[in-house]
């Protein structure tokens, strides 16, 4: 593998304690008080130096080129059946190894059907989702996120954000520990709770064998050891459930719900309601991906899309707002380790495909995420990539 010096870090720690998280100073939290108007949400192009197409929440990928993959007939890390081993276990292993890999590698994202999440189970979750995000804005901002933990409620965008989102959510750990500290903030009495959080790290545990499983399928169609990526992926990891909820929008072709970007993940797992709203930047143009209850959509983030060596895409995708249905959407961060050391493998370098990263861990990386007072990932991978 090449080798180079990592270097001087674009971000000091200093400009990253200015990054305070502070619920009640963000956006939606703002303007539920009536200190800011829908105009304030208005895109800025001047201020971000590009303009914004707009693209309806309900319009779709036409002729169905999106790719969904069906699972029922992969048995490669299936849940009944424990690690497999080897594509070829399945009727349908190495097809279905195939078109993952073609997916991520044309698209960077992807469906998955009869994945074994029970529909029951989401289904309870965004009732209990509703129920909170229905709740008066005070209550919710007891539940606050801070700087010492990743759980709790997020208020729109940060001050900071050079553009206000329509939106808002929960982060919640798959730690019992911080999901109980974080309800009992939010709702005095354990009765209002006890079904959101025996849901919830249920949700986590089975969005963390899904995540499991795609990643060694991924890592079987790219001829690599099954675990080369899941390995990454512990219960010790800083992996996060975020629900997103995006309010009925008066102005829709003037406000988004979520910024483009893409994501710092090893892969992302979402789940969307009945509602419209993704849009993912292919060949150029802003494409919807229509909603269905029994599929999820994977897309692949910067860390993955490292470790492939970019054979993986990792695209831009964004949350688009519409003024008569309010939307949700779960959202499953699968991150790597703290301070895993993330390389290529060794099978995806040689003469004709050099590496294009130096090692690097999560801690570094998510670190220099934040630069010029903003979240910008382009930061960090300018720390990591191989110039030619």
């Amino acid at each position: 593998m090449a080798s180079s010096t990592m270097k001087t870090p674009l971000v000091s720690d200093m400009r990253n304690m200015h990054l305070q998280v502070d619920a009640t100073n963000e956006s939606w939290a703002k303007y539920s008080r009536g200190e800011l108007t829908p105009q304030d949400f208005f895109f800025p192009s001047q201020l971000l130096g590009k303009d914004r197409v707009y693209v309806p929440h309900d319009k779709y990928e036409e002729d169905n080129e999106f790719p969904i993959l069906d699972l029922s007939g992969c048995l490669l890390d299936h849940p009944s059946m424990g690690f497999v081993g080897q594509v070829g276990h399945g009727n349908d292993d190495e097809l279905i190894a195939k078109k993952m890999v073609e997916a991520a590698e044309k698209w960077g994202f992807f469906g998955v059907m009869n994945h074994s999440v029970s529909l029951e189970l989401i289904t309870r979750l965004q009732a209990h989702a509703r129920r909170f995000f229905n709740l008066p804005m005070e209550q919710k901002l007891k539940g606050g996120r801070t700087e010492k933990t990743r759980t709790g409620y997020v208020a729109g965008s940060p001050n900071f954000f050079p553009q206000k989102w329509w939106s808002e959510a929960m982060y919640l750990d798959w730690n019992p520990t911080q999901l109980q500290q974080f309800f009992e903030r939010v709702w005095s009495q354990e009765c209002d709770y006890h079904d959101i959080r025996a849901d919830v790290l249920e949700y986590t545990a089975a969005m963390g064998k899904l995540a499991q499983r795609i990643l060694s399928i991924l890592a079987a169609g790219l001829g690599v050891n099954r675990n080369q990526f899941n390995r990454y992926f512990r219960e010790e990891s800083t992996s996060v459930l975020r629900i997103n909820h995006y309010p009925p929008c008066p102005h829709p072709d003037k406000i988004e719900g979520l910024d483009e970007h893409r994501d710092p993940t090893l892969i992302t797992i979402l789940h969307q309601d009945d509602v419209g709203g993704l849009q993912i930047l292919k060949d150029g143009k802003w494409v919807g991906i229509q909603p269905n209850p029994k599929t999820f959509i994977v897309n692949i983030g910067d860390i993955l899309m490292m470790m492939s060596n970019e054979r993986f895409q990792s695209v831009m995708h964004r949350a688009v707002t519409n003024s008569s249905k309010p939307r949700m959407s779960l959202v499953f961060a699968c991150i790597p380790v703290d301070d895993d050391v993330i390389t290529i493998p060794e099978k995806l370098v040689d003469s004709n495909h050099p590496a294009k990263f130096i090692p690097f861990t999560w801690k570094d990386f998510r670190k220099n995420i934040y630069c010029e007072d903003r979240v910008d990932i382009y930061c960090s991978l300018e720390e990591v990539v191989i110039s030619n």
